[in-house]
């Protein structure tokens, strides 16, 4: 969970650089907008599948066949 400690560090810097001075106390109100984010916001949040997952496709249906000029020739990708 990110409570936006890099982007208050950002804004400080930018308000010293700029005002000589902190202008304001960034850490609490990004703080309370990285809350909202990070707080369940859906109807689904929280509950069980109603289903078991759909299962894997088989392994071909995984696999491209990819030209690049840069490789100057066919490149078969597959996952491993």
């Amino acid at each position: 969970m990110s409570i936006g400690l890099p982007e208050t560090i950002t804004q400080e810097f930018f308000d010293i650089v700029e005002y000589g001075k902190l202008q304001r106390d960034w850490y609490t109100e990004i703080f309370s907008l990285f809350k909202k984010m990070n707080s369940a916001q859906g109807q689904l949040d929280g509950t069980k599948p109603t289903s078991p997952p759909i299962p894997a496709l088989p392994d071909n249906d995984y696999v491209a066949l990819v030209h690049s000029p840069k490789h100057l020739r066919k490149t078969d990708i597959r996952e491993q």
